[in-house]
């Protein structure tokens, strides 16, 4: 296998080097998540939305499960003239003889197929489920000319969970923007997020407990609040408050410079 070096910045700051395949370099890009406080450093893995695809991330490795945002439709007004309705992007059409009462109405709406939510409910209500554990903005409806109406309220928010998506890659271009920070992304600044192939680290800790020195065959964890990549022995379970990088695995460690090389799977 062949590999692209990145280089180091600094004095031996953590660095990545992605693995090399016909198609292209396995890296995922994105910006640090606004609200984070943590410090996005080289070399330490992070975590997003399990269902995102906005590119946002959080430094470390924590695993928490989504809650589905959930509103309820109560319909107020009937159909008066025959026409259609977009629920949400899905058209539907409705009649004066089929959906002229309110529960009739909210029936064919809770009847429908939709691309983001599982419809529920009862009499004149259409309950949204979000399909996804995560947050969903409320369902658009536009009733058109056919007199039918309706409120929207939220029944649940909805929360974002997170699980591990990759390891923060070295990129000099965004590095070399201020040099007094050789060793993190600037808040907001795009990164580079390596989540399949090979990558080198520099410099590691070991400060979780029973950690190890990176041997071939030990175990690779990720601490979950700051994301940084300890090791300890094959065979061993995380300790509490890291999270295992299961699928990824230590292929050499080199006394110089360059540190250890994990194959990485996330």
């Amino acid at each position: 296998m062949a590999f692209t070096s990145l280089g180091f910045k600094g004095a031996g700051k953590p660095n990545g080097v992605p693995a090399y395949n016909p198609t292209g370099v396995y890296t995922l890009g994105g910006v640090q998540k606004s609200t984070d406080s943590q410090v996005m450093k080289y070399g330490v893995v992070v975590c997003s939305d399990p269902v995102g695809d906005d590119g946002i991330f959080s430094v470390g490795a924590i695993v928490t499960v989504g809650v589905a945002s959930v509103f309820d439709l109560s319909v107020t007004a009937a159909i008066t003239t025959n026409g259609n309705i977009n629920v949400d992007g899905t058209v539907i059409a409705v009649t004066t003889s089929g959906q002229g009462t309110t529960s009739n109405l909210a029936l064919a709406i809770r009847s429908a197929t939709y691309a983001r939510w599982t419809p529920s409910g009862a009499t004149t209500h259409a309950i949204f489920t979000a399909k996804a554990l995560t947050v969903y903005t409320t369902p658009v409806i536009d009733w058109g000319t056919t007199g039918g109406a309706g409120t929207i309220g939220t029944t649940e928010a909805g929360t974002v969970g997170t699980i591990p998506r990759g390891i923060v890659i070295y990129r000099p271009d965004i590095a070399m923007n201020d040099v007094a920070k050789p060793d993190y992304i600037l808040q907001g600044a795009p990164l580079a997020i390596a989540y399949f192939g090979t990558i080198w680290l520099a410099i590691w800790t070991k400060v979780a407990s029973g950690a190890i020195d990176p041997v071939i065959g030990c175990v690779v964890i990720a601490k979950e609040d700051t994301g940084v990549i300890e090791f300890v022995v094959a065979g061993a379970v995380a300790p509490s408050g890291y999270y295992k990088l299961a699928n990824c695995k230590v292929v050499s460690v080199s006394a110089d410079t360059n540190g250890v090389l994990l194959f990485v799977n996330i």
